[in-house]
């Protein structure tokens, strides 16, 4: 039922009467004015509300959500979203009202991530709330259904005459929420869940930006830089080995060819991956950078050879320069089992 004060229905359905009400005023009550007139002042900050009040709260708006049009939809949620309105579990399991940004969904993923983490105030929904009919009313809102990531924008920064900004996406504020709890505290499937997580963010790790004091000069580009999760990255042994064992030994020290099979290595984004976390490159790759030149193994070298013959026989004018493919078997390194 609405909170708006109202008249008897008797005397609404009365048409002389509705037309009286409209002229001192009254009018019939309009449901968003209703979660801004009466949700929105409760709830706008962290105030001490009860559980089920908060619950018989949800569930009004809820209903004036489902009810309203997409443009009223859209009114409400960006309402919400400001608002200390979801309620959800502490480390400690006490019921709290939170912003939906700052509440997790129960997923197993993350609830495995920050098991027994009581340092970074994670909250996940509480079980009221995961009733499938309010799923989609959730998404809306935005609670998390991911790890909570930090400086995953660009740095762009314009004051007093002062400018910086991020070149190719490196932002030295990138951090994962529970990163450092979790390497202090790490095993194979928070690794795991790690490599899966900086793999889709590659360029935030280390990089440069560039500053200028003022519109008319150029921008200076800065020294290499690192964000603070490959500062926690570069401080802590976290990749296990072949055999599921923890590598003790610095990121620089490390090859792809060391890494478990738990992490992904065929990723398109794992040459910038490696180059984030300063692994050190294997011999083939590092031959190839410092050469130019490109390795192939000594099949394909076979089949160039063949091919070589082959266009030898078919030749029809003999005096003309021969094909051969670019290659030597000096530059050639054995085939990998």
């Amino acid at each position: 039922t609405s909170k708006f004060r109202t008249v008897k229905k008797t005397i609404a359905k009365n048409e002389k009467a509705k037309e009286l009400l409209k002229k001192i005023g009254i009018k019939e009550p309009d449901q968003i004015s209703e979660i801004k007139e009466f949700i929105s002042p409760i709830y706008n900050n962290k105030s001490a509300v009860k559980e089920s009040e908060s619950k018989d709260d949800f569930d009004r708006v809820f209903s004036i959500w489902l009810g309203a049009n997409e443009y009223k939809q859209k009114e409400i949620i960006d309402t919400l979203k400001q608002l200390y309105f979801i309620g959800g579990r502490n480390h400690a399991g006490l019921f709290v009202l939170e912003k939906p940004e700052n509440i997790y969904l129960k997923i197993e993923n993350l609830r495995a991530w920050f098991d027994e983490n009581n340092v970074d105030n994670v909250i996940f929904l509480d079980e009221f709330f995961l009733k499938p009919l309010y799923r989609t009313f959730l998404d809306r809102l935005g609670v998390q259904k991911d790890i909570k990531i930090y400086g995953n924008n660009d740095v762009h920064i314009s004051q007093h005459g002062w400018y910086k900004r991020s070149i190719n996406g490196f932002n030295p504020e990138f951090n994962i929420q529970g990163l450092k709890f979790s390497l202090e505290r790490i095993n194979v499937f928070r690794s795991k869940y790690l490599w899966s997580t900086i793999i889709k963010y590659p360029s935030k790790l280390k990089g440069h930006t560039e500053c200028r004091t003022n519109q008319r000069d150029s921008y200076t580009k800065s020294n290499e830089d690192f964000s603070v999760a490959q500062k926690l990255l570069t401080q802590h042994y976290w990749l296990y080995d072949t055999s599921q064992k923890l590598i003790e030994k610095p990121l620089n020290e490390i090859m792809l060819s060391d890494l478990s099979s738990i992490y992904e290595i065929t990723h398109e984004n794992i040459d910038k991956l490696v180059y984030g976390l300063g692994f050190k490159l294997d011999e083939i790759k590092e031959f190839e950078e410092k050469t130019g030149k490109k390795v192939i193994s000594q099949e394909e070298y076979d089949e160039l050879q063949e091919l070589r013959k082959q266009k030898e026989n078919n030749s029809e004018a003999p005096d003309q320069p021969q094909w051969s493919p670019d290659v030597s078997p000096f530059d050639i390194l054995p085939a990998e089992d």
